[in-house]
C-alpha cells in the first residue's frame, strides 16, 4: 500500500486511523498527525501520498506563524 508500517498495524489500519484524525475537515501539519497516530513524521508522509493518489484526502496548504509574521513587516 505505502511501504512498511510498525510490527503489529496493518497499512489499512493506520489509513483509517490517519483518516478519522482528518475527519474534522480541518488543515493539519504531518507533523499533528505522526503525534495522532504514533507514526513518524516520514511514514505519514508516505501514507498521505498514498491516500492523495487514491483521492481520499487532499494535501493543503496554510500560512504559517512565520508567514504571518513576514507580512506584518514594515515595508
Amino acid at each position: 500500500m505505502f511501504g512498511p508500517v510498525p510490527a503489529g498495524r496493518a497499512a489499512a489500519g493506520v489509513a483509517e486511523d490517519i483518516l478519522e484524525f482528518l475527519g474534522n475537515g480541518e488543515l493539519h501539519e504531518p507533523r499533528e498527525i505522526a503525534n495522532a497516530v504514533d507514526l513518524s513524521e516520514k511514514e505519514v508522509e508516505k501514507a498521505l501520498d498514498f491516500l492523495v493518489q487514491s483521492g481520499l484526502v487532499k494535501k493543503g496548504v496554510q500560512i504559517t506563524e512565520l508567514g504571518s509574521d513576514f507580512l506584518e513587516l514594515p515595508v
